[in-house]
């Protein structure tokens, strides 16, 4: 009986939430691009980026920069937010049903 609930913890809290583990280490690995890249500016930091973005995919562990962490951080929230009002404002498109 112990292992249903191990299942059930593992489908519900594990299983659910890979994908913002994935889209944090994405978003990690963009800023660790664009800390890394070359320039004064907003805008010359970001076109620079695209050519450090090779130098920062070439470790896969995820950069432990403050700024690189948060990132990925407001990276893995805002796509979890879009999830969430998506899934809250979802239409049940059942006939001859009032919800």
């Amino acid at each position: 009986m112990k292992t249903t609930n191990t299942t059930a913890f593992l489908k519900k809290y594990v299983m659910s939430n890979i994908p913002y583990a994935l889209v944090f280490w994405i978003f990690c690995k963009f800023g660790e691009a664009y800390r890394l890249a070359p320039g004064v500016d907003f805008l010359q930091k970001l076109i620079k980026s695209m050519s450090t973005f090779n130098a920062a995919m070439a470790k896969p562990m995820p950069s432990f920069d403050f700024f690189d962490l948060t990132v990925g951080l407001a990276g893995a929230v805002i796509v979890y937010v879009m999830v969430y009002v998506k899934k809250k404002n979802a239409k049940k498109w059942r006939k001859d049903v009032v919800c």
